[in-house]
């Protein structure tokens, strides 16, 4: 059997980043191991803003048209209040410049935004590996031994990088005890994808007062949620609820 040439760069995790990167490195013919410790794709809406900056960087890999086609803009923020509900814009708008040539934030599905980038990796000729878990690392000045989990049974792979693309509870930043520095919001948040009836989907529906300490909920109707789990666009919604 032929030996299979080591990997410049080893890709912990799956995600948006991940595939980000392995496009990157991919256009440029630079080896890598793509892999991720999930069975299989993510399938939520979580992450589902997409920012002008992050538009520039899709421009650029080649998934900006077919990102925009997989979501559309914010919709308008229904605040629901005692007199009433009152329509307020998510953004203040203004026209493209050549420093900044998107101007508008996407509504785009977290899954939906991993499919694009997926389908742009597959034309470069490389897909993730799911199914495969870090479980060890082991550094020196040459590079990096990645023990790594398979359903065949575990490997080691030798690359030159690293790359922990692996999220806020990343095993890579772990291992290597690295800092995850921030701040403490003081709230509990849930997030959560639901069927909910008589929603309709030109608003964000909002609920509550998000900035005091009373609970606060908030619907944010996903009207491209249908194409994928089969229901009318009408009745997918991601929910946000927090409190104090």
């Amino acid at each position: 059997m032929p030996r299979v040439p080591e990997p410049e760069v080893i890709i912990c995790g799956a995600g948006a980043a991940g595939l980000t990167l392995a496009i990157d490195l991919a256009r440029r013919n630079i080896g890598f191991l793509l892999i991720d410790k999930a069975a299989g794709p993510f399938r939520g809406s979580r992450g589902k803003g997409i920012q002008p900056r992050s538009q520039e960087v899709f421009e650029d890999l080649g998934v900006i048209d077919r990102i925009v086609a997989s979501g559309g803009e914010y919709p308008v923020q229904r605040f629901y209040t005692d007199e009433g509900p009152v329509d307020r814009s998510a953004f203040e708008l203004s026209g493209p410049t050549p420093e900044e040539p998107y101007q508008i934030p996407l509504l785009v599905p977290q899954f939906l935004t991993e499919r694009c980038l997926r389908e742009r990796l597959a034309e470069l000729g490389h897909a993730p590996l799911y199914g495969h878990e870090l479980t060890g690392i082991d550094q020196d000045d040459d590079g990096v031994s990645a023990r790594i989990a398979t359903p065949s049974g575990e490997r080691t792979v030798r690359a030159a990088y690293l790359v922990g693309a692996d999220g806020g509870s990343s095993f890579v930043r772990k291992s290597l005890d690295i800092g995850f520095p921030g701040r403490t919001l003081g709230v509990r948040a849930v997030v959560a994808d639901v069927r909910a009836d008589g929603v309709s989907t030109d608003a964000w529906h909002r609920w509550g007062r998000a900035r005091t300490r009373r609970c606060h909920c908030a619907r944010c109707t996903a009207r491209t949620c249908s194409s994928t789990w089969g229901r009318s666009p009408s009745t997918w919604t991601s929910t946000s609820r927090r409190r104090a």
